[in-house]
C-alpha cells in the first residue's frame, strides 16, 4: 500500500510550511501540514484531507491522499509489488536488497542510521548504505513527483554503477531528489508555501 510517512518531509521542506502540494501521475492534491508544541520545539502532522484528523502517515487510495481510516486501508500490511516501476515497486526492491544483505531499517532510509555501525569498516558494507540511500531518492522522487522507472534503471542502481551514486555523496543523495532516468537533481517547485497558497485561492 502507497503511503505518506511525515517523516519522510523531514529535511525536504523548511519547518514553517503548512501546505504542500503532492503530485501523483496526472492528479494533484493540497495537503496541509499541522504542528504541535512539545517541550523540545515542535512536531509536525498531515491533516486528513477528508476528516481533518491530525495523522503521522497518509494512504493512496482511489487517487486521492487520506488517513488510514478514511482510506479504509489496512496499515499493517506488507509490502506489495503492485505499482510496476513507482514507490511501491522501489520498496519492494529495497525491503529484498536489505533483507539479502543483512541490513534492517524501517522507511525511510537514512544512512545516518548506520553510521556507528561496526559493518562500517567493510567496503561492501557501505556500498550496500549507499545503494539504499540511492533507491530511498528513487523512492521519494517516485513518491513525490509520480516517476516510474524501468527495469534497467534499478538493476544499474543495485549494482552500484549509476552515475548519480558514483558522483553524489551519502549526504546529496538524502537531502536533493533526484532523477534516476535523467541523471539529473529535481527542483522541488511542486512544493508550496501557505502564503503561496493564499495567493492562489
Amino acid at each position: 500500500m502507497q503511503f505518506l510517512d511525515i517523516r519522510q518531509l523531514k529535511d525536504k521542506i523548511s519547518p514553517e510550511e503548512k501546505i504542500i502540494k503532492i503530485k501523483n501521475g496526472d492528479n494533484e492534491q493540497r495537503i496541509m501540514l499541522l504542528h504541535q508544541k512539545t517541550g523540545f520545539g515542535q512536531r509536525r502532522f498531515f491533516q486528513c484531507p477528508r476528516c481533518s484528523k491530525r495523522v503521522e502517515r497518509l494512504y493512496f487510495k482511489d487517487d486521492r491522499w487520506r488517513c488510514a481510516k478514511c482510506s479504509g486501508v489496512n496499515p499493517y500490511r506488507g509490502i506489495q509489488n503492485n505499482t510496476k516501476g513507482g514507490y511501491e515497486e522501489i520498496a519492494y526492491r529495497m525491503k529484498r536488497y536489505a533483507e539479502k544483505n543483512g541490513i534492517s531499517f524501517d522507511f525511510p532510509f537514512d544512512y545516518l542510521n548506520f553510521v556507528l555501525d561496526e559493518r562500517n569498516r567493510k567496503e561492501s558494507f557501505r556500498k550496500h548504505i549507499r545503494v539504499l540511500q540511492a533507491l530511498e531518492n528513487m523512492r521519494f522522487h517516485s513518491l513525490m513527483f509520480g516517476a516510474k522507472y524501468d527495469p534497467k534503471d534499478f538493476q544499474v542502481v543495485i549494482s552500484g554503477q549509476h552515475p548519480l551514486i558514483k558522483s553524489k555523496t551519502l549526504y546529496d543523495l538524502k537531502e536533493y531528489v533526484y532523477d534516476w532516468s535523467k541523471n539529473e537533481q529535481v527542483e522541488l517547485k511542486e512544493w508550496i508555501t501557505s502564503k503561496d497558497a493564499m495567493k492562489e485561492v
